[in-house]
């Protein structure tokens, strides 16, 4: 009697699970997860030193008199703040969960700890592109009185 579908779709499942079991596969698979999340490191260790410059070097600068920054009463200067502190926040946590997948090797462990880590470096993207944003439209306003786009 021929083999049916049904039954071929389980001996392959069954075999693809054996191998999903077997030591080498599993090595390798830790392997390919340890050098993912050496990559979301680089990434999230720039978005960080990116994030923490832009948070020193205000736009506009600085008041010579009392040190505060020039367009704090601006509404996109604060969005530049918030955003600039959530995305510095976010990927120095993502960094964070690297070093803390360094301390185990188990597969279940870096997967999870590798994804929460991938969710806050997009995040901390986000952010920063939002803080980028955030900065030239204040800057813009002040210089020019009005976004200079064309219309």
């Amino acid at each position: 009697m021929p083999e049916t579908r049904d039954s071929a779709w389980g001996k392959r499942m069954k075999e693809a699970k054996k191998k999903r079991e077997s030591k080498e596969y599993k090595e390798k698979y830790t392997a390919e997860l340890q050098k993912q999340g050496e990559t979301h490191l680089i990434v999230s260790a720039l978005i960080t030193t990116v994030t923490f410059a832009a948070g020193f070097t205000l736009p506009g600068g600085y008041k010579e008199d009392d040190g505060k920054a020039i367009l704090s009463k601006k509404a996109a200067f604060r969005a530049f703040v918030v955003t600039d502190t959530i995305a510095m926040v976010s990927s120095l946590c993502a960094v964070f969960l690297h070093f803390f997948m360094t301390l185990r090797k188990g597969e279940k462990f870096l997967e999870k700890h590798l994804v929460w880590a991938f969710i806050l470096t997009v995040v901390g993207m986000g952010g920063m592109a939002i803080a980028f944003a955030t900065g030239l439209y204040v800057l813009n306003i002040v210089n020019f009185g009005e976004v200079p786009f064309p219309t």
